[in-house]
């Protein structure tokens, strides 16, 4: 499996609770991200070429931000509401015709 972060990308993640992606050409939210990160505390993923966010986005329980602006993205995960300290989600320039429901809560 390839990796899309270095170490050193990791351990500044890991002492600053930031993590900026942008301009990656990212198609996938990258695994690393799940398993070495929960902890994280601001995401940027935007300009991007995501078409859909991985549903274990909702295992970032202390998210407070995500970016997602300028991804060709159609949907997002049912499970996004689990984020319950979010104050931040930048969809702007996406294709997302709607939202789930569950955000409003």
């Amino acid at each position: 499996m390839p990796r899309y972060l270095s170490d050193s990308e990791i351990a500044q993640a890991k002492i600053t609770g930031c993590l900026h992606l942008s301009y990656r050409r990212l198609r996938i939210v990258p695994p690393e991200i799940f398993t070495q990160l929960p902890a994280l505390k601001r995401l940027d993923l935007g300009c991007n070429r995501l078409i859909e966010i991985d549903s274990r986005i909702s295992q970032l329980t202390q998210l407070e931000e995500l970016w997602l602006n300028e991804n060709p993205l159609e949907a997002l995960p049912i499970g996004l509401d689990q984020n319950r300290k979010l104050r931040v989600l930048d969809l702007r320039q996406t294709r997302l015709r709607r939202l789930p429901n569950e955000l409003g809560r």
